[in-house]
């Protein structure tokens, strides 16, 4: 599989790639391009999170920590909220990420399990589409759309690294070979609810949101 400075070079390509292409040929503002880069980037790495000791788990904790406090912020800017309200917001928007959420998938979760899985990519891109539900829909897809690709581009490089040998050694598929692009987890505990949730998330978007 590949290792952070592969997913980093991977997720820097698929981030400019998204901002560069939303900019240019879908009519997306500039800064927008750029946020829908910087997210394409921040979910390559973000599978990496079911490994809790790893660097790229550790980086995207602290990225996300940064990040989810700002969606919370996005979405509760319709109530009006008063400034301690956001300060508030902030603050549990960081612990839960740094802290609560961090010791739940370290208990929950094994490496190359259901976090490293295309139905894993399209509950964090519904997840994100629902979180910018009040964006206007060029952005909302575009950002959904981001989020997506980049969990997908560190799949496919995982999957890469399973079955070419930079060293120049002779071909030889590693037993890690098909463990990141599936649809289903280790056990048919964690495939079961990985489905229900989807179903209910992009129940939510199809349904409710529209």
């Amino acid at each position: 599989m590949g290792n952070f400075v592969h997913h980093n070079i991977g997720g820097i390509i698929a981030g400019t790639s998204c901002g560069v292409i939303g900019y240019m040929y879908a009519s997306v503002p500039l800064p927008e391009s750029v946020s829908a880069g910087v997210l394409c980037y921040i979910s390559s790495l973000l599978p990496d999170i079911d490994s809790p000791v790893s660097k790229p788990a550790e980086f995207v904790v602290n990225i996300c920590s940064a990040l989810v406090p700002t969606l919370l912020f996005s979405y509760f800017s319709e109530y009006h909220l008063h400034t301690s309200s956001y300060i508030t917001l902030a603050m549990v928007g960081y612990l839960a990420t740094g802290i609560l959420i961090k010791q739940i998938i370290r208990r929950i979760t094994v490496h190359r399990g259901i976090i490293h899985s295309i139905p894993m990519a399209v509950l964090w891109g519904a997840i994100v589409f629902i979180l910018l539900r009040k964006e206007d829909s060029i952005i909302q897809n575009s950002m959904s759309l981001s989020a997506i690709s980049g969990f997908i581009v560190h799949l496919l490089i995982d999957e890469m690294f399973s079955v070419v040998d930079i060293s120049g050694g002779t071909f030889m598929p590693k037993r890690s070979f098909g463990t990141a692009l599936k649809l289903t987890g280790m056990s048919a505990f964690s495939t079961i609810l990985m489905y229900v949730f989807l179903s209910v998330v992009l129940w939510y978007c199809f349904v409710i949101l529209p």
